[in-house]
């Protein structure tokens, strides 16, 4: 299987460059909006099988991803798929962010990989027009959320798009809302297809609003004295091993199986054992650059005990508020 791209938020070292690239070469840019789903993928095998995926796993009836296994077999004719070509989407599943009650159990098309030229193919060329034919237009699939597509628009205008899809300025609610367009959406994706990174990849960018970043604003590094530890391993932690990040963690251990749906207090044991070490590679992955030209030297068996502790402190809240929210569907 192929696992699809990493896509790094905006401000990540690997991105520093992007737009002005973009900018520079006149390239295309696509903007959608970013959907907290799971990753699901599905390609035709050499027997002419459907091969079902979650971001990780191979799918199977009992390993199903929340019913995308079932969704995919049960729709798909393999005859009606060109073999070579994987099919990325979000099989949208209920995470953080809230969606329209029917908009869930729903695929969202956002990414065909051609496997003989090793690259995502563009949504006008050929080929994704035929599938996206019969996937959305006769099977009734869903596609990603177009915002704008066409030359590199300023920065300005990029920043309001996100304003309005992320309804920064209205007060936050986890109501069910009647439409995509009342969503509190998390961000948007910026996706330049012919943009090559220093090793020849694609690379795609995400830029999420204010109220779902991973990380905090870094503050003053001055010392706190009502604070009892200020080691710069806490800072760390602080900044990067947020109640977001541990959230969007947890969601993702949820879809693999590997933590149950419904988590109870009694099973903080096998979240312990399993979410810490999640979290601590996440961040070691998406936010290293940063923390080294933000925080300097740290040592990483001190930050990895302090990541552990603010881990476990926001799985227990986000535990209870869930304990907590069943409880008052059932009362009411």
């Amino acid at each position: 299987m192929k696992k699809y791209m990493e896509i790094p938020r905006i401000g990540h070292s690997s991105t520093l460059n992007y737009l002005a690239q973009v900018k520079a070469k006149k390239q295309n840019i696509r903007i959608v909006i970013k959907l907290d789903g799971a990753n699901g993928q599905f390609e035709v095998g050499d027997n002419d099988e459907l091969l079902i995926y979650s971001r990780k796993h191979l799918l199977n009836e009992e390993m199903n991803l929340k019913g995308f296994y079932q969704y995919v077999m049960n729709k798909v004719d393999p005859n009606r798929i060109p073999k070579g070509y994987k099919i990325f989407g979000e099989w949208l599943i209920s995470h953080t962010v809230t969606y329209p009650s029917d908009a869930y159990a729903q695929f969202y098309l956002f990414n065909i990989y051609d496997e003989y030229k090793k690259e995502y193919i563009k949504p006008e060329s050929e080929v994704y027009q035929q599938i996206s034919k019969y996937l959305v237009d006769e099977l009734g699939m869903k596609e990603e959320i177009v915002l704008y597509e066409g030359p590199y628009i300023s920065m300005d205008k990029i920043n309001k798009m996100l304003l309005k899809i992320t309804r920064q300025t209205d007060e936050y609610n986890t109501k069910t809302p009647e439409s995509m367009n009342d969503v509190f959406h998390e961000g948007l994706i910026l996706k330049a297809y012919d943009y090559r990174d220093e090793y020849g990849n694609q690379l795609f960018v995400k830029y999420v609003g204010e109220r779902f970043k991973e990380v905090k604003k870094i503050k003053s590094r001055s010392k706190n004295k009502n604070q009892v530890d200020n080691s710069v391993e806490k800072e760390i932690a602080e900044f990067a091993a947020t109640k977001a990040r541990v959230e969007k963690t947890i969601h993702k251990l949820i879809d693999e199986n590997i933590l149950p749906n419904f988590i109870e207090l009694e099973q903080m044991n096998l979240v312990a054992k399993n979410l810490p070490k999640r979290v601590y590679k996440d961040i070691m992955k998406e936010e290293l650059d940063t923390i080294r030209i933000e925080f300097g030297e740290f040592d990483e068996k001190v930050i990895g005990k302090k990541i552990n502790s603010n881990v476990m402190r926001y799985a227990r809240e986000i535990i209870i508020e869930r304990i907590e929210e069943r409880f008052n569907r059932i009362v009411d």
